[in-house]
């Protein structure tokens, strides 16, 4: 799922229309233009009630507040690697 389309809808289906007619196409669905993503990627929750949810089976295996750091040696350690 894109956030953005790069073209017209219109310009889209004619696309989608080559495709389904067999003929060749070629899709720009994805502009180039980081400018365009607003938001808080990559920022942390300002309230941790807010912030992610680290599932385990063994819940002695986590730590109390464990912080995105320590989410990949978590994964390979209940992996045994």
């Amino acid at each position: 799922c894109e956030l953005f389309l790069a073209g017209s809808k219109a310009g889209m289906g004619l696309t989608l229309l080559r495709k389904k007619l067999g003929l060749r196409y070629r899709f720009k669905s994805c502009p180039l233009d980081a400018s365009i993503v607003k938001g808080s990627h990559g920022l942390p929750a300002s309230d941790p009630e807010d912030g992610p949810v680290l599932a385990c089976d063994d819940a002695s295996a986590l730590p109390d507040a464990p912080s995105m750091m320590d989410v990949k040696a978590l994964a390979l350690r209940l992996m045994d690697l």
